[in-house]
């Protein structure tokens, strides 16, 4: 029989989907979030839109990676929300809103960590955040 020594994980993740109004830039980010720049957690805010944008990928330029039948369809493979999220998201896209999806793991940085393990969606005119996506 083996017995492992060493340190033993079991990492989750979760997925995401995120739409900003205008550019995906931290000033537009803050705005939906309607953060002022003077607040004392806007450095904190930074490091999460940091790891936010080096995950996310572009649900259009997804769409020409593998072939799908429909819009559903492609958002459900990589987004796995429900019905209603699918419809929203679909609403974004045609819309013509820049719409992105990723996945935070819980075995990466302590932004990334505490990303993973948060839950709520952030909905008005400027920012579209979902958390609340299934966890693998």
């Amino acid at each position: 029989m083996k017995i492992r020594q060493d340190f033993v994980t079991n990492s989750s993740s979760t997925s995401f989907v995120i739409s900003i109004k205008g550019d995906f830039t931290f000033e537009n980010f803050l705005k939906g979030l309607r953060m002022n720049k003077d607040c004392e957690l806007v450095g904190m805010v930074k490091n999460f839109f940091a790891v936010i944008n080096y995950k996310k990928e572009y649900l259009d330029y997804l769409k020409e990676m593998k072939h799908f039948e429909n819009l559903e369809e492609m958002i459900h493979y990589y987004v796995k929300a429900n019905k209603n999220k699918i419809k929203l998201i679909k609403k974004l896209i045609d819309a013509k809103s820049d719409v992105y999806f990723g996945i935070f793991s819980d075995d990466r940085s302590t932004e990334e960590l505490f990303l993973c393990l948060a839950s709520y969606i952030i909905t008005n005119e400027d920012l579209y955040f979902d958390f609340e996506m299934d966890r693998y």
